[in-house]
């Protein structure tokens, strides 16, 4: 059921082009293959204070794949 769900807020509307869940909270929602897999949006970004920094990240997700 949680599938349902999540499938159900994260399909986009013809009628307003957007999903629900980007209606309600402004930005589109990290699906759970994106936790599983990491990925761009995944990042904590609240700790890459550097460039340095972001390249090493960016290399993390480049060798996971």
């Amino acid at each position: 059921l949680p599938f349902v769900f999540i499938v159900n807020r994260t399909t986009i509307r013809v009628s307003y082009r957007f999903t629900p869940f980007y209606l309600v909270y402004g930005y589109d929602p990290v699906l759970p293959i994106e936790k599983e897999f990491l990925v761009w949006r995944s990042i904590s970004w609240n700790k890459i204070y550097t460039i340095e920094e972001l390249i090493e990240a960016r290399l993390r997700i480049l060798d996971m794949r």
